[in-house]
C-alpha cells in the first residue's frame, strides 16, 4: 500500500472550514488532496472503520460474503419454522412464541435487504 494520512483521521475541529488537507501519494511523488467538509466527513469514516486492515479491499470483500451467508441462512432457517409450524401444538407454539420468531426474524431479514438497496 503506499504511503498515506496516518489513522485515525480527527474529528474536524473547525467545522466551518471548507477544505481539509490529506497527504498522497500519486506515481511515486508526495502530494496533498484537498476535501470538502462532507466528503472529509465520509473518508474519515471509512479510514477510521479500515484502520489496522492489512487490505481493507479484500477484508470488506470477504465480509461482505460472510453477510450474505448470514443472510441465506436466516432465510433457509425461516422457511423451515414456515414449514414446521403446523405441526407444532399450539400449546408449545404459545409457549415458545414460534410465531413472534418468526416474525422477527422476517423483519430482521427485510431490514438487511433494505440497507442492501441502499
Amino acid at each position: 500500500m503506499t504511503n498515506h494520512t496516518p489513522e485515525p483521521w480527527p474529528e474536524p475541529k473547525n467545522k466551518s472550514h471548507p477544505t481539509w488537507r490529506i497527504a498522497g501519494c500519486s506515481d511515486g511523488c508526495h502530494s496533498e488532496g484537498i476535501l470538502n467538509y462532507a466528503d472529509y466527513l465520509r473518508a474519515r469514516a471509512c479510514v477510521n472503520a479500515c484502520e489496522g486492515m492489512e487490505d481493507p479491499e479484500k477484508e470488506i470483500a470477504a465480509l461482505r460474503a460472510d453477510n450474505q451467508m448470514l443472510v441465506d441462512a436466516l432465510e433457509e432457517a425461516i422457511e423451515g419454522m414456515e414449514d414446521m409450524i403446523g405441526y407444532v401444538p399450539d400449546y408449545f407454539r404459545e409457549k415458545w412464541k414460534h410465531d413472534d420468531c418468526i416474525k422477527e426474524a422476517r423483519e430482521a431479514l427485510a431490514a438487511v435487504r433494505e440497507k442492501e438497496e441502499g
